[in-house]
């Protein structure tokens, strides 16, 4: 997500508070970031979360994706880039 993703995220009243503990370098950049942004640590650390779980699932559905075609290519060439590309998406390069 872009920079100007982070303005178009709606306010809503928080329906939970959670205490995450952070070593003191991930909170120190958490609140020089929320500086730079004119925002709270808290609204930060919600953006932070909600773009996590985005890239998650992106991620995910990015996988499921991989292994439909997979499973429905019939040529063995296109079946053994197919493999390697979701080897590296499992477990990396």
């Amino acid at each position: 997500m872009g920079q100007g993703a982070a303005e178009k995220l709606e306010k809503k009243a928080s329906k939970a508070r959670v205490s995450v503990p952070v070593t003191q370098g991930v909170l120190n950049e958490i609140d020089s970031r929320a500086r730079r942004l004119s925002v709270s640590r808290s609204t930060l650390m919600a953006r932070l979360l909600q773009y996590g779980l985005e890239v998650e699932r992106q991620r995910r559905d990015q996988l499921a994706q991989k292994i439909r075609q997979l499973r429905e290519c019939a040529d063995l060439i296109e079946a053994e880039r197919l493999g390697n590309e979701l080897g590296e998406m499992i477990f990396g390069q």
